[in-house]
């Protein structure tokens, strides 16, 4: 039996007393700011201190920590046994999501989703309004196939813009329903792509950049089951609704008139839905049975077993199978994540799945400290009924599930440092880009970030490319917390394996297939992945913290997956100045190229031109000795992270190393050859010390 806990009480008092002295330096500092700003004030404040340091408080206080600590322990010992549900009552049948697996036409497995406003009776009385996917709150399973071509066509009746996120389907980046990819009002969109990966759990939402927590919250998500040859040849439960059920986990807050209200934080609320059913039941066959679990919270994290502590398997994670199924009794499932289940009901036993309190006293203070309640709520009662007379399927723990090929550390070409919160690396001067949008070198990270809702030191810009990945390499991402909170970091494209947390190797759920993780305050993650399709020069990727709230309010990034540009040796390892131009026939294009090519010609200054027409201009390309490339396809505009919906007015300069360390880009071309000249010479010089 394996518990599949967060580490060990030590590492849970370390990440409480993390946690704790963020906040307490969060506090300090706003309060050391508003204290300057009120002199008046300060006189007072110095006598307050004496009286804190006098015996009568210290006495005072002992007491007050005493009855505190009495009360903490009382109220952990009473969140063990009284579920926190709100509004618990009679149980109700558990709704099962429409299974859609799409029509069949011409080869392509075809599907329509409808966005629309809606109502549906989730507790007694009145109504509450909601937002669904064909249909009043949530949306079908959509199943499909290794090897399917998919067309999903989306409407969105809303009265606000929307997007549709697969969420860990390897799709091309216009198709990946990321912010880049709107879906107006009364407007459809299409997303087209093979299914090109293995059996796995995935899910769809909305993915509209500072509105994604919003929509999700009024019921906008569902889930995709993906089968392939090896999972429908395995002897596992696999018959949807009958031995095999999708379970959509959300936590939800109601006001008196049974609407949805989203609280403050990350949006943590006290009423459990599942599949959208409060007070959920369900009959189960008295044998195997399998259930697919989906976070689909804005925030909250569940640890999830049977209220009798029975032992279950767990046979998949976010990317799919596992090797070999893990006996357990608990799961740890933050949002965004999904587990696969398989739990033996022959016993005949009416059981609980619910979500326990964090793992300790510690935990369970820090969650009733942060008022996101015990962690300890009824999910679904199940009740298992007579087994059928038929032959059953039968999984253990030596059951051969898939085989998984395991990244090798010594491949990767690039390693990644991610971390969530602060600054991490000095300023450097932004690059303009058009409206004063930074433009930035991955070097040039640091500053920025809207309070702690920052990777890297930086919030998200729509206009801002952070990465950009090589096509075909594999890649290490190392994964740091610097803020007092868990994040569950999510990359979009790709599935992921985990080399090691804080030093060491991943056993148990760790050795499969991920796509979100969730990474404590003070942790070290390694995970390796490789980005072997789907270039797009033009259009990026997502990566965030998964906690809705955050990746709203910018804790997210954006990267290109690119393929190197044919004529990058024109750079000749050292530092350049681009010229990216609409083309030569265009005036204030040429009339920078033929500046610039004087005068860094003159000044022993490599220039190169980029230009996006298949056939520039010969006569006027003749006329200047710099180089003139013919770039269509946009890959030396990807390869240096300049984001724009077409051909744009850019100027950059490169280090040897080809880093962008200035830059401008705007309608405009840029014509100051003598502040470029300088910062090529300022750059010369301190390369040389």
């Amino acid at each position: 039996m394996v518990k599949d806990l967060s580490g060990s009480r030590w590492n849970q008092a370390k990440r409480f007393g993390l946690k704790l002295r963020w906040q307490w330096r969060s506090l300090e500092r706003r309060f050391n700011a508003w204290i300057e700003s009120k002199p008046r004030l300060q006189a007072a404040t110095l006598s307050t201190w004496k009286f804190l340091a006098s015996p009568l408080f210290r006495r005072g206080a002992f007491a007050t920590v005493a009855v505190t600590l009495v009360v903490a322990v009382s109220g952990y010992a009473y969140s063990l046994r009284v579920p926190g549900n709100s509004h618990r009552g009679s149980d109700q049948p558990l709704e099962i999501p429409p299974l859609d697996e799409g029509t069949v036409i011409e080869g392509t497995r075809q599907f329509r989703l409808v966005v629309d406003e809606s109502q549906k009776q989730l507790l007694p009385g009145m109504a509450t309004n909601t937002a669904g996917i064909s249909g009043p709150y949530l949306g079908p399973t959509l199943r499909m196939k290794r090897g399917d071509d998919v067309s999903i066509l989306v409407e969105n009746n809303l009265a606000e813009m929307t997007t549709m996120h697969w969420h860990g389907m390897h799709v091309p980046a216009k198709m990946d329903g990321t912010p880049h990819q709107e879906i107006q009002p009364g407007e459809t969109w299409t997303a087209t792509f093979p299914v090109e990966q293995q059996a796995a759990t995935l899910w769809y939402h909305p993915h509209p950049h500072g509105n994604t927590g919003d929509q999700v919250y009024q019921g906008l998500a569902g889930m995709i089951w993906i089968d392939d040859q090896n999972s429908q040849a395995l002897q596992m439960p696999q018959t949807y609704g009958v031995d095999d059920f999708p379970l959509v986990i959300q936590d939800r807050n109601f006001n008196r008139s049974n609407q949805f209200r989203l609280p403050g934080g990350i949006g943590l609320g006290t009423t459990i839905l599942v599949n959208g059913t409060i007070n959920p039941s369900l009959e189960v066959e008295s044998r195997q049975t399998r259930f697919r679990l989906l976070n689909g919270s804005n925030g909250r994290t569940y640890h999830i077993g049977f209220d009798d502590e029975r032992e279950f398997l767990q046979v998949g994670t976010d990317g799919g199978l596992l090797e070999t199924p893990l006996r357990t009794q608990r799961i740890i499932l933050a949002p965004g994540e999904r587990a696969e289940l398989i739990v033996d009901f022959s016993d005949g036993k009416e059981v609980m799945l619910k979500s326990f309190p964090e793992a300790g006293l510690l935990e369970t203070a820090e969650m009733i400290l942060w008022g996101q309640g015990s962690g300890n709520f009824d999910l679904v009662r199940l009740q298992p009924t007579k087994t059928p007379s038929r032959i059953l399927p039968h999984v253990t723990v030596e059951t051969p599930l898939c085989t998984i090929d395991r990244y090798q550390e010594a491949d990767a070409k690039v390693t990644r440092h991610i971390r969530f919160g602060g600054r991490e690396r000095g300023d450097r001067d932004p690059i303009s880009n058009g409206g004063g949008r930074p433009f930035e070198d991955a070097r040039q990270r640091g500053g920025g970030g809207r309070g702690g809702f920052a990777i890297n030191g930086q919030s998200m810009d729509m206009h801002r490319i952070d990465e950009r990945v090589r096509l075909g390499d594999t890649e290490i991402w190392e994964l740091t917390n610097g803020t007092g909170q868990a994040h569950p970091f999510h990359i979009h494209l790709v599935q992921f394996q985990i080399l090691d947390r804080d030093g060491r190797p991943p056993s148990g759920a760790d050795r499969g297939w991920k796509d979100t993780i969730l990474v404590h305050p003070g942790d070290r993650i390694r995970t390796i992945m490789k980005f072997d399709r789907y270039s797009d020069a033009r259009t990026p990727y997502m990566y965030h913290c998964h906690i809705m709230a955050h990746e709203d309010n910018g804790m997210m990034g954006q990267f290109l997956v690119v393929e190197e540009p044919d004529q990058l040796a024109l750079l000749a390892g050292e530092p350049t100045v681009l010229i990216f131009v609409y083309g030569l026939d265009c005036e204030h294009c040429f009339e920078q190229v033929t500046l610039f090519d004087e005068h860094l010609g003159a000044a022993g200054i490599n220039l190169v031109v980029i230009t996006p027409e298949s056939e520039p201009n010969a006569e006027r390309e003749k006329s200047v000795a710099c180089p003139i490339v013919s770039d269509p396809e946009n890959r030396w505009a990807g390869w240096f992270k300049m984001l724009h919906d077409g051909p744009a007015h850019g100027t950059l300069l490169i280090d040897a190393d080809e880093n962008v360390v200035w830059g401008d880009t705007q309608d405009t071309p840029y014509m100051d050859v003598d502040a470029v000249i300088e910062r090529y010479r300022e750059l010369v010089s301190a390369e040389a010390g």
